[in-house]
């Protein structure tokens, strides 16, 4: 079971462009070093990006410090909007992130509700923790298997 969900990208693109019509230029913060499939996911959002008819810079940021320096390249590009796509990197750097698009004024969708919950304004895509729950029960049932018994789980998500 993956809990990185690179295809949703394009989804979070378009529910940015929903939320601030009117921004020509989306900024996209991309971790290079942690997915995989970096230059698919960066042709997959140039071709949403014109499909809505806005335009896109992909900025990366493989480290925190570098997060400072991507956002405000976005910024000198005067970007109206952010992505943050899906990185062990930017969600250990949750509250700087946030601190960083608040600060800025910068509206931003992000991968996990973790960052919504802290304070950023939307997100889409997967929670850790009902994934977290899906791995466990996972694990129990195929251990039920093995053993003989047959195991429910209820993991709370709906």
């Amino acid at each position: 079971m993956s809990v990185f969900t690179s295809d949703l990208e394009a989804k979070r693109l378009e529910l940015m462009h929903e939320l601030v019509p009117k921004i020509t230029l989306i900024g996209v913060l991309l971790d290079s070093r942690f997915q995989s499939g970096a230059d698919l996911q960066s042709a997959e959002l140039h071709a949403a990006a014109r499909k809505l008819g806005r335009e896109i810079r992909i900025v990366h940021a493989s480290t925190e410090n570098a997060i400072d320096e991507a956002v405000a390249a976005l910024l000198d590009m005067r970007a109206g909007a952010l992505v943050v796509t899906g990185s062990p990197v930017f969600l250990n750097s949750r509250d700087r992130l946030l601190a960083l698009t608040a600060r800025h004024g910068l509206p931003a969708i992000y991968e996990n509700r973790e960052f919504t919950m802290a304070g950023g304004l939307m997100s889409y895509g997967t929670s850790l923790v009902i994934s977290l729950k899906f791995w466990r029960c996972n694990r129990a049932q195929l251990r039920g298997r093995i053993g003989g018994a047959n195991e429910q789980c209820d993991t709370g998500a709906s």
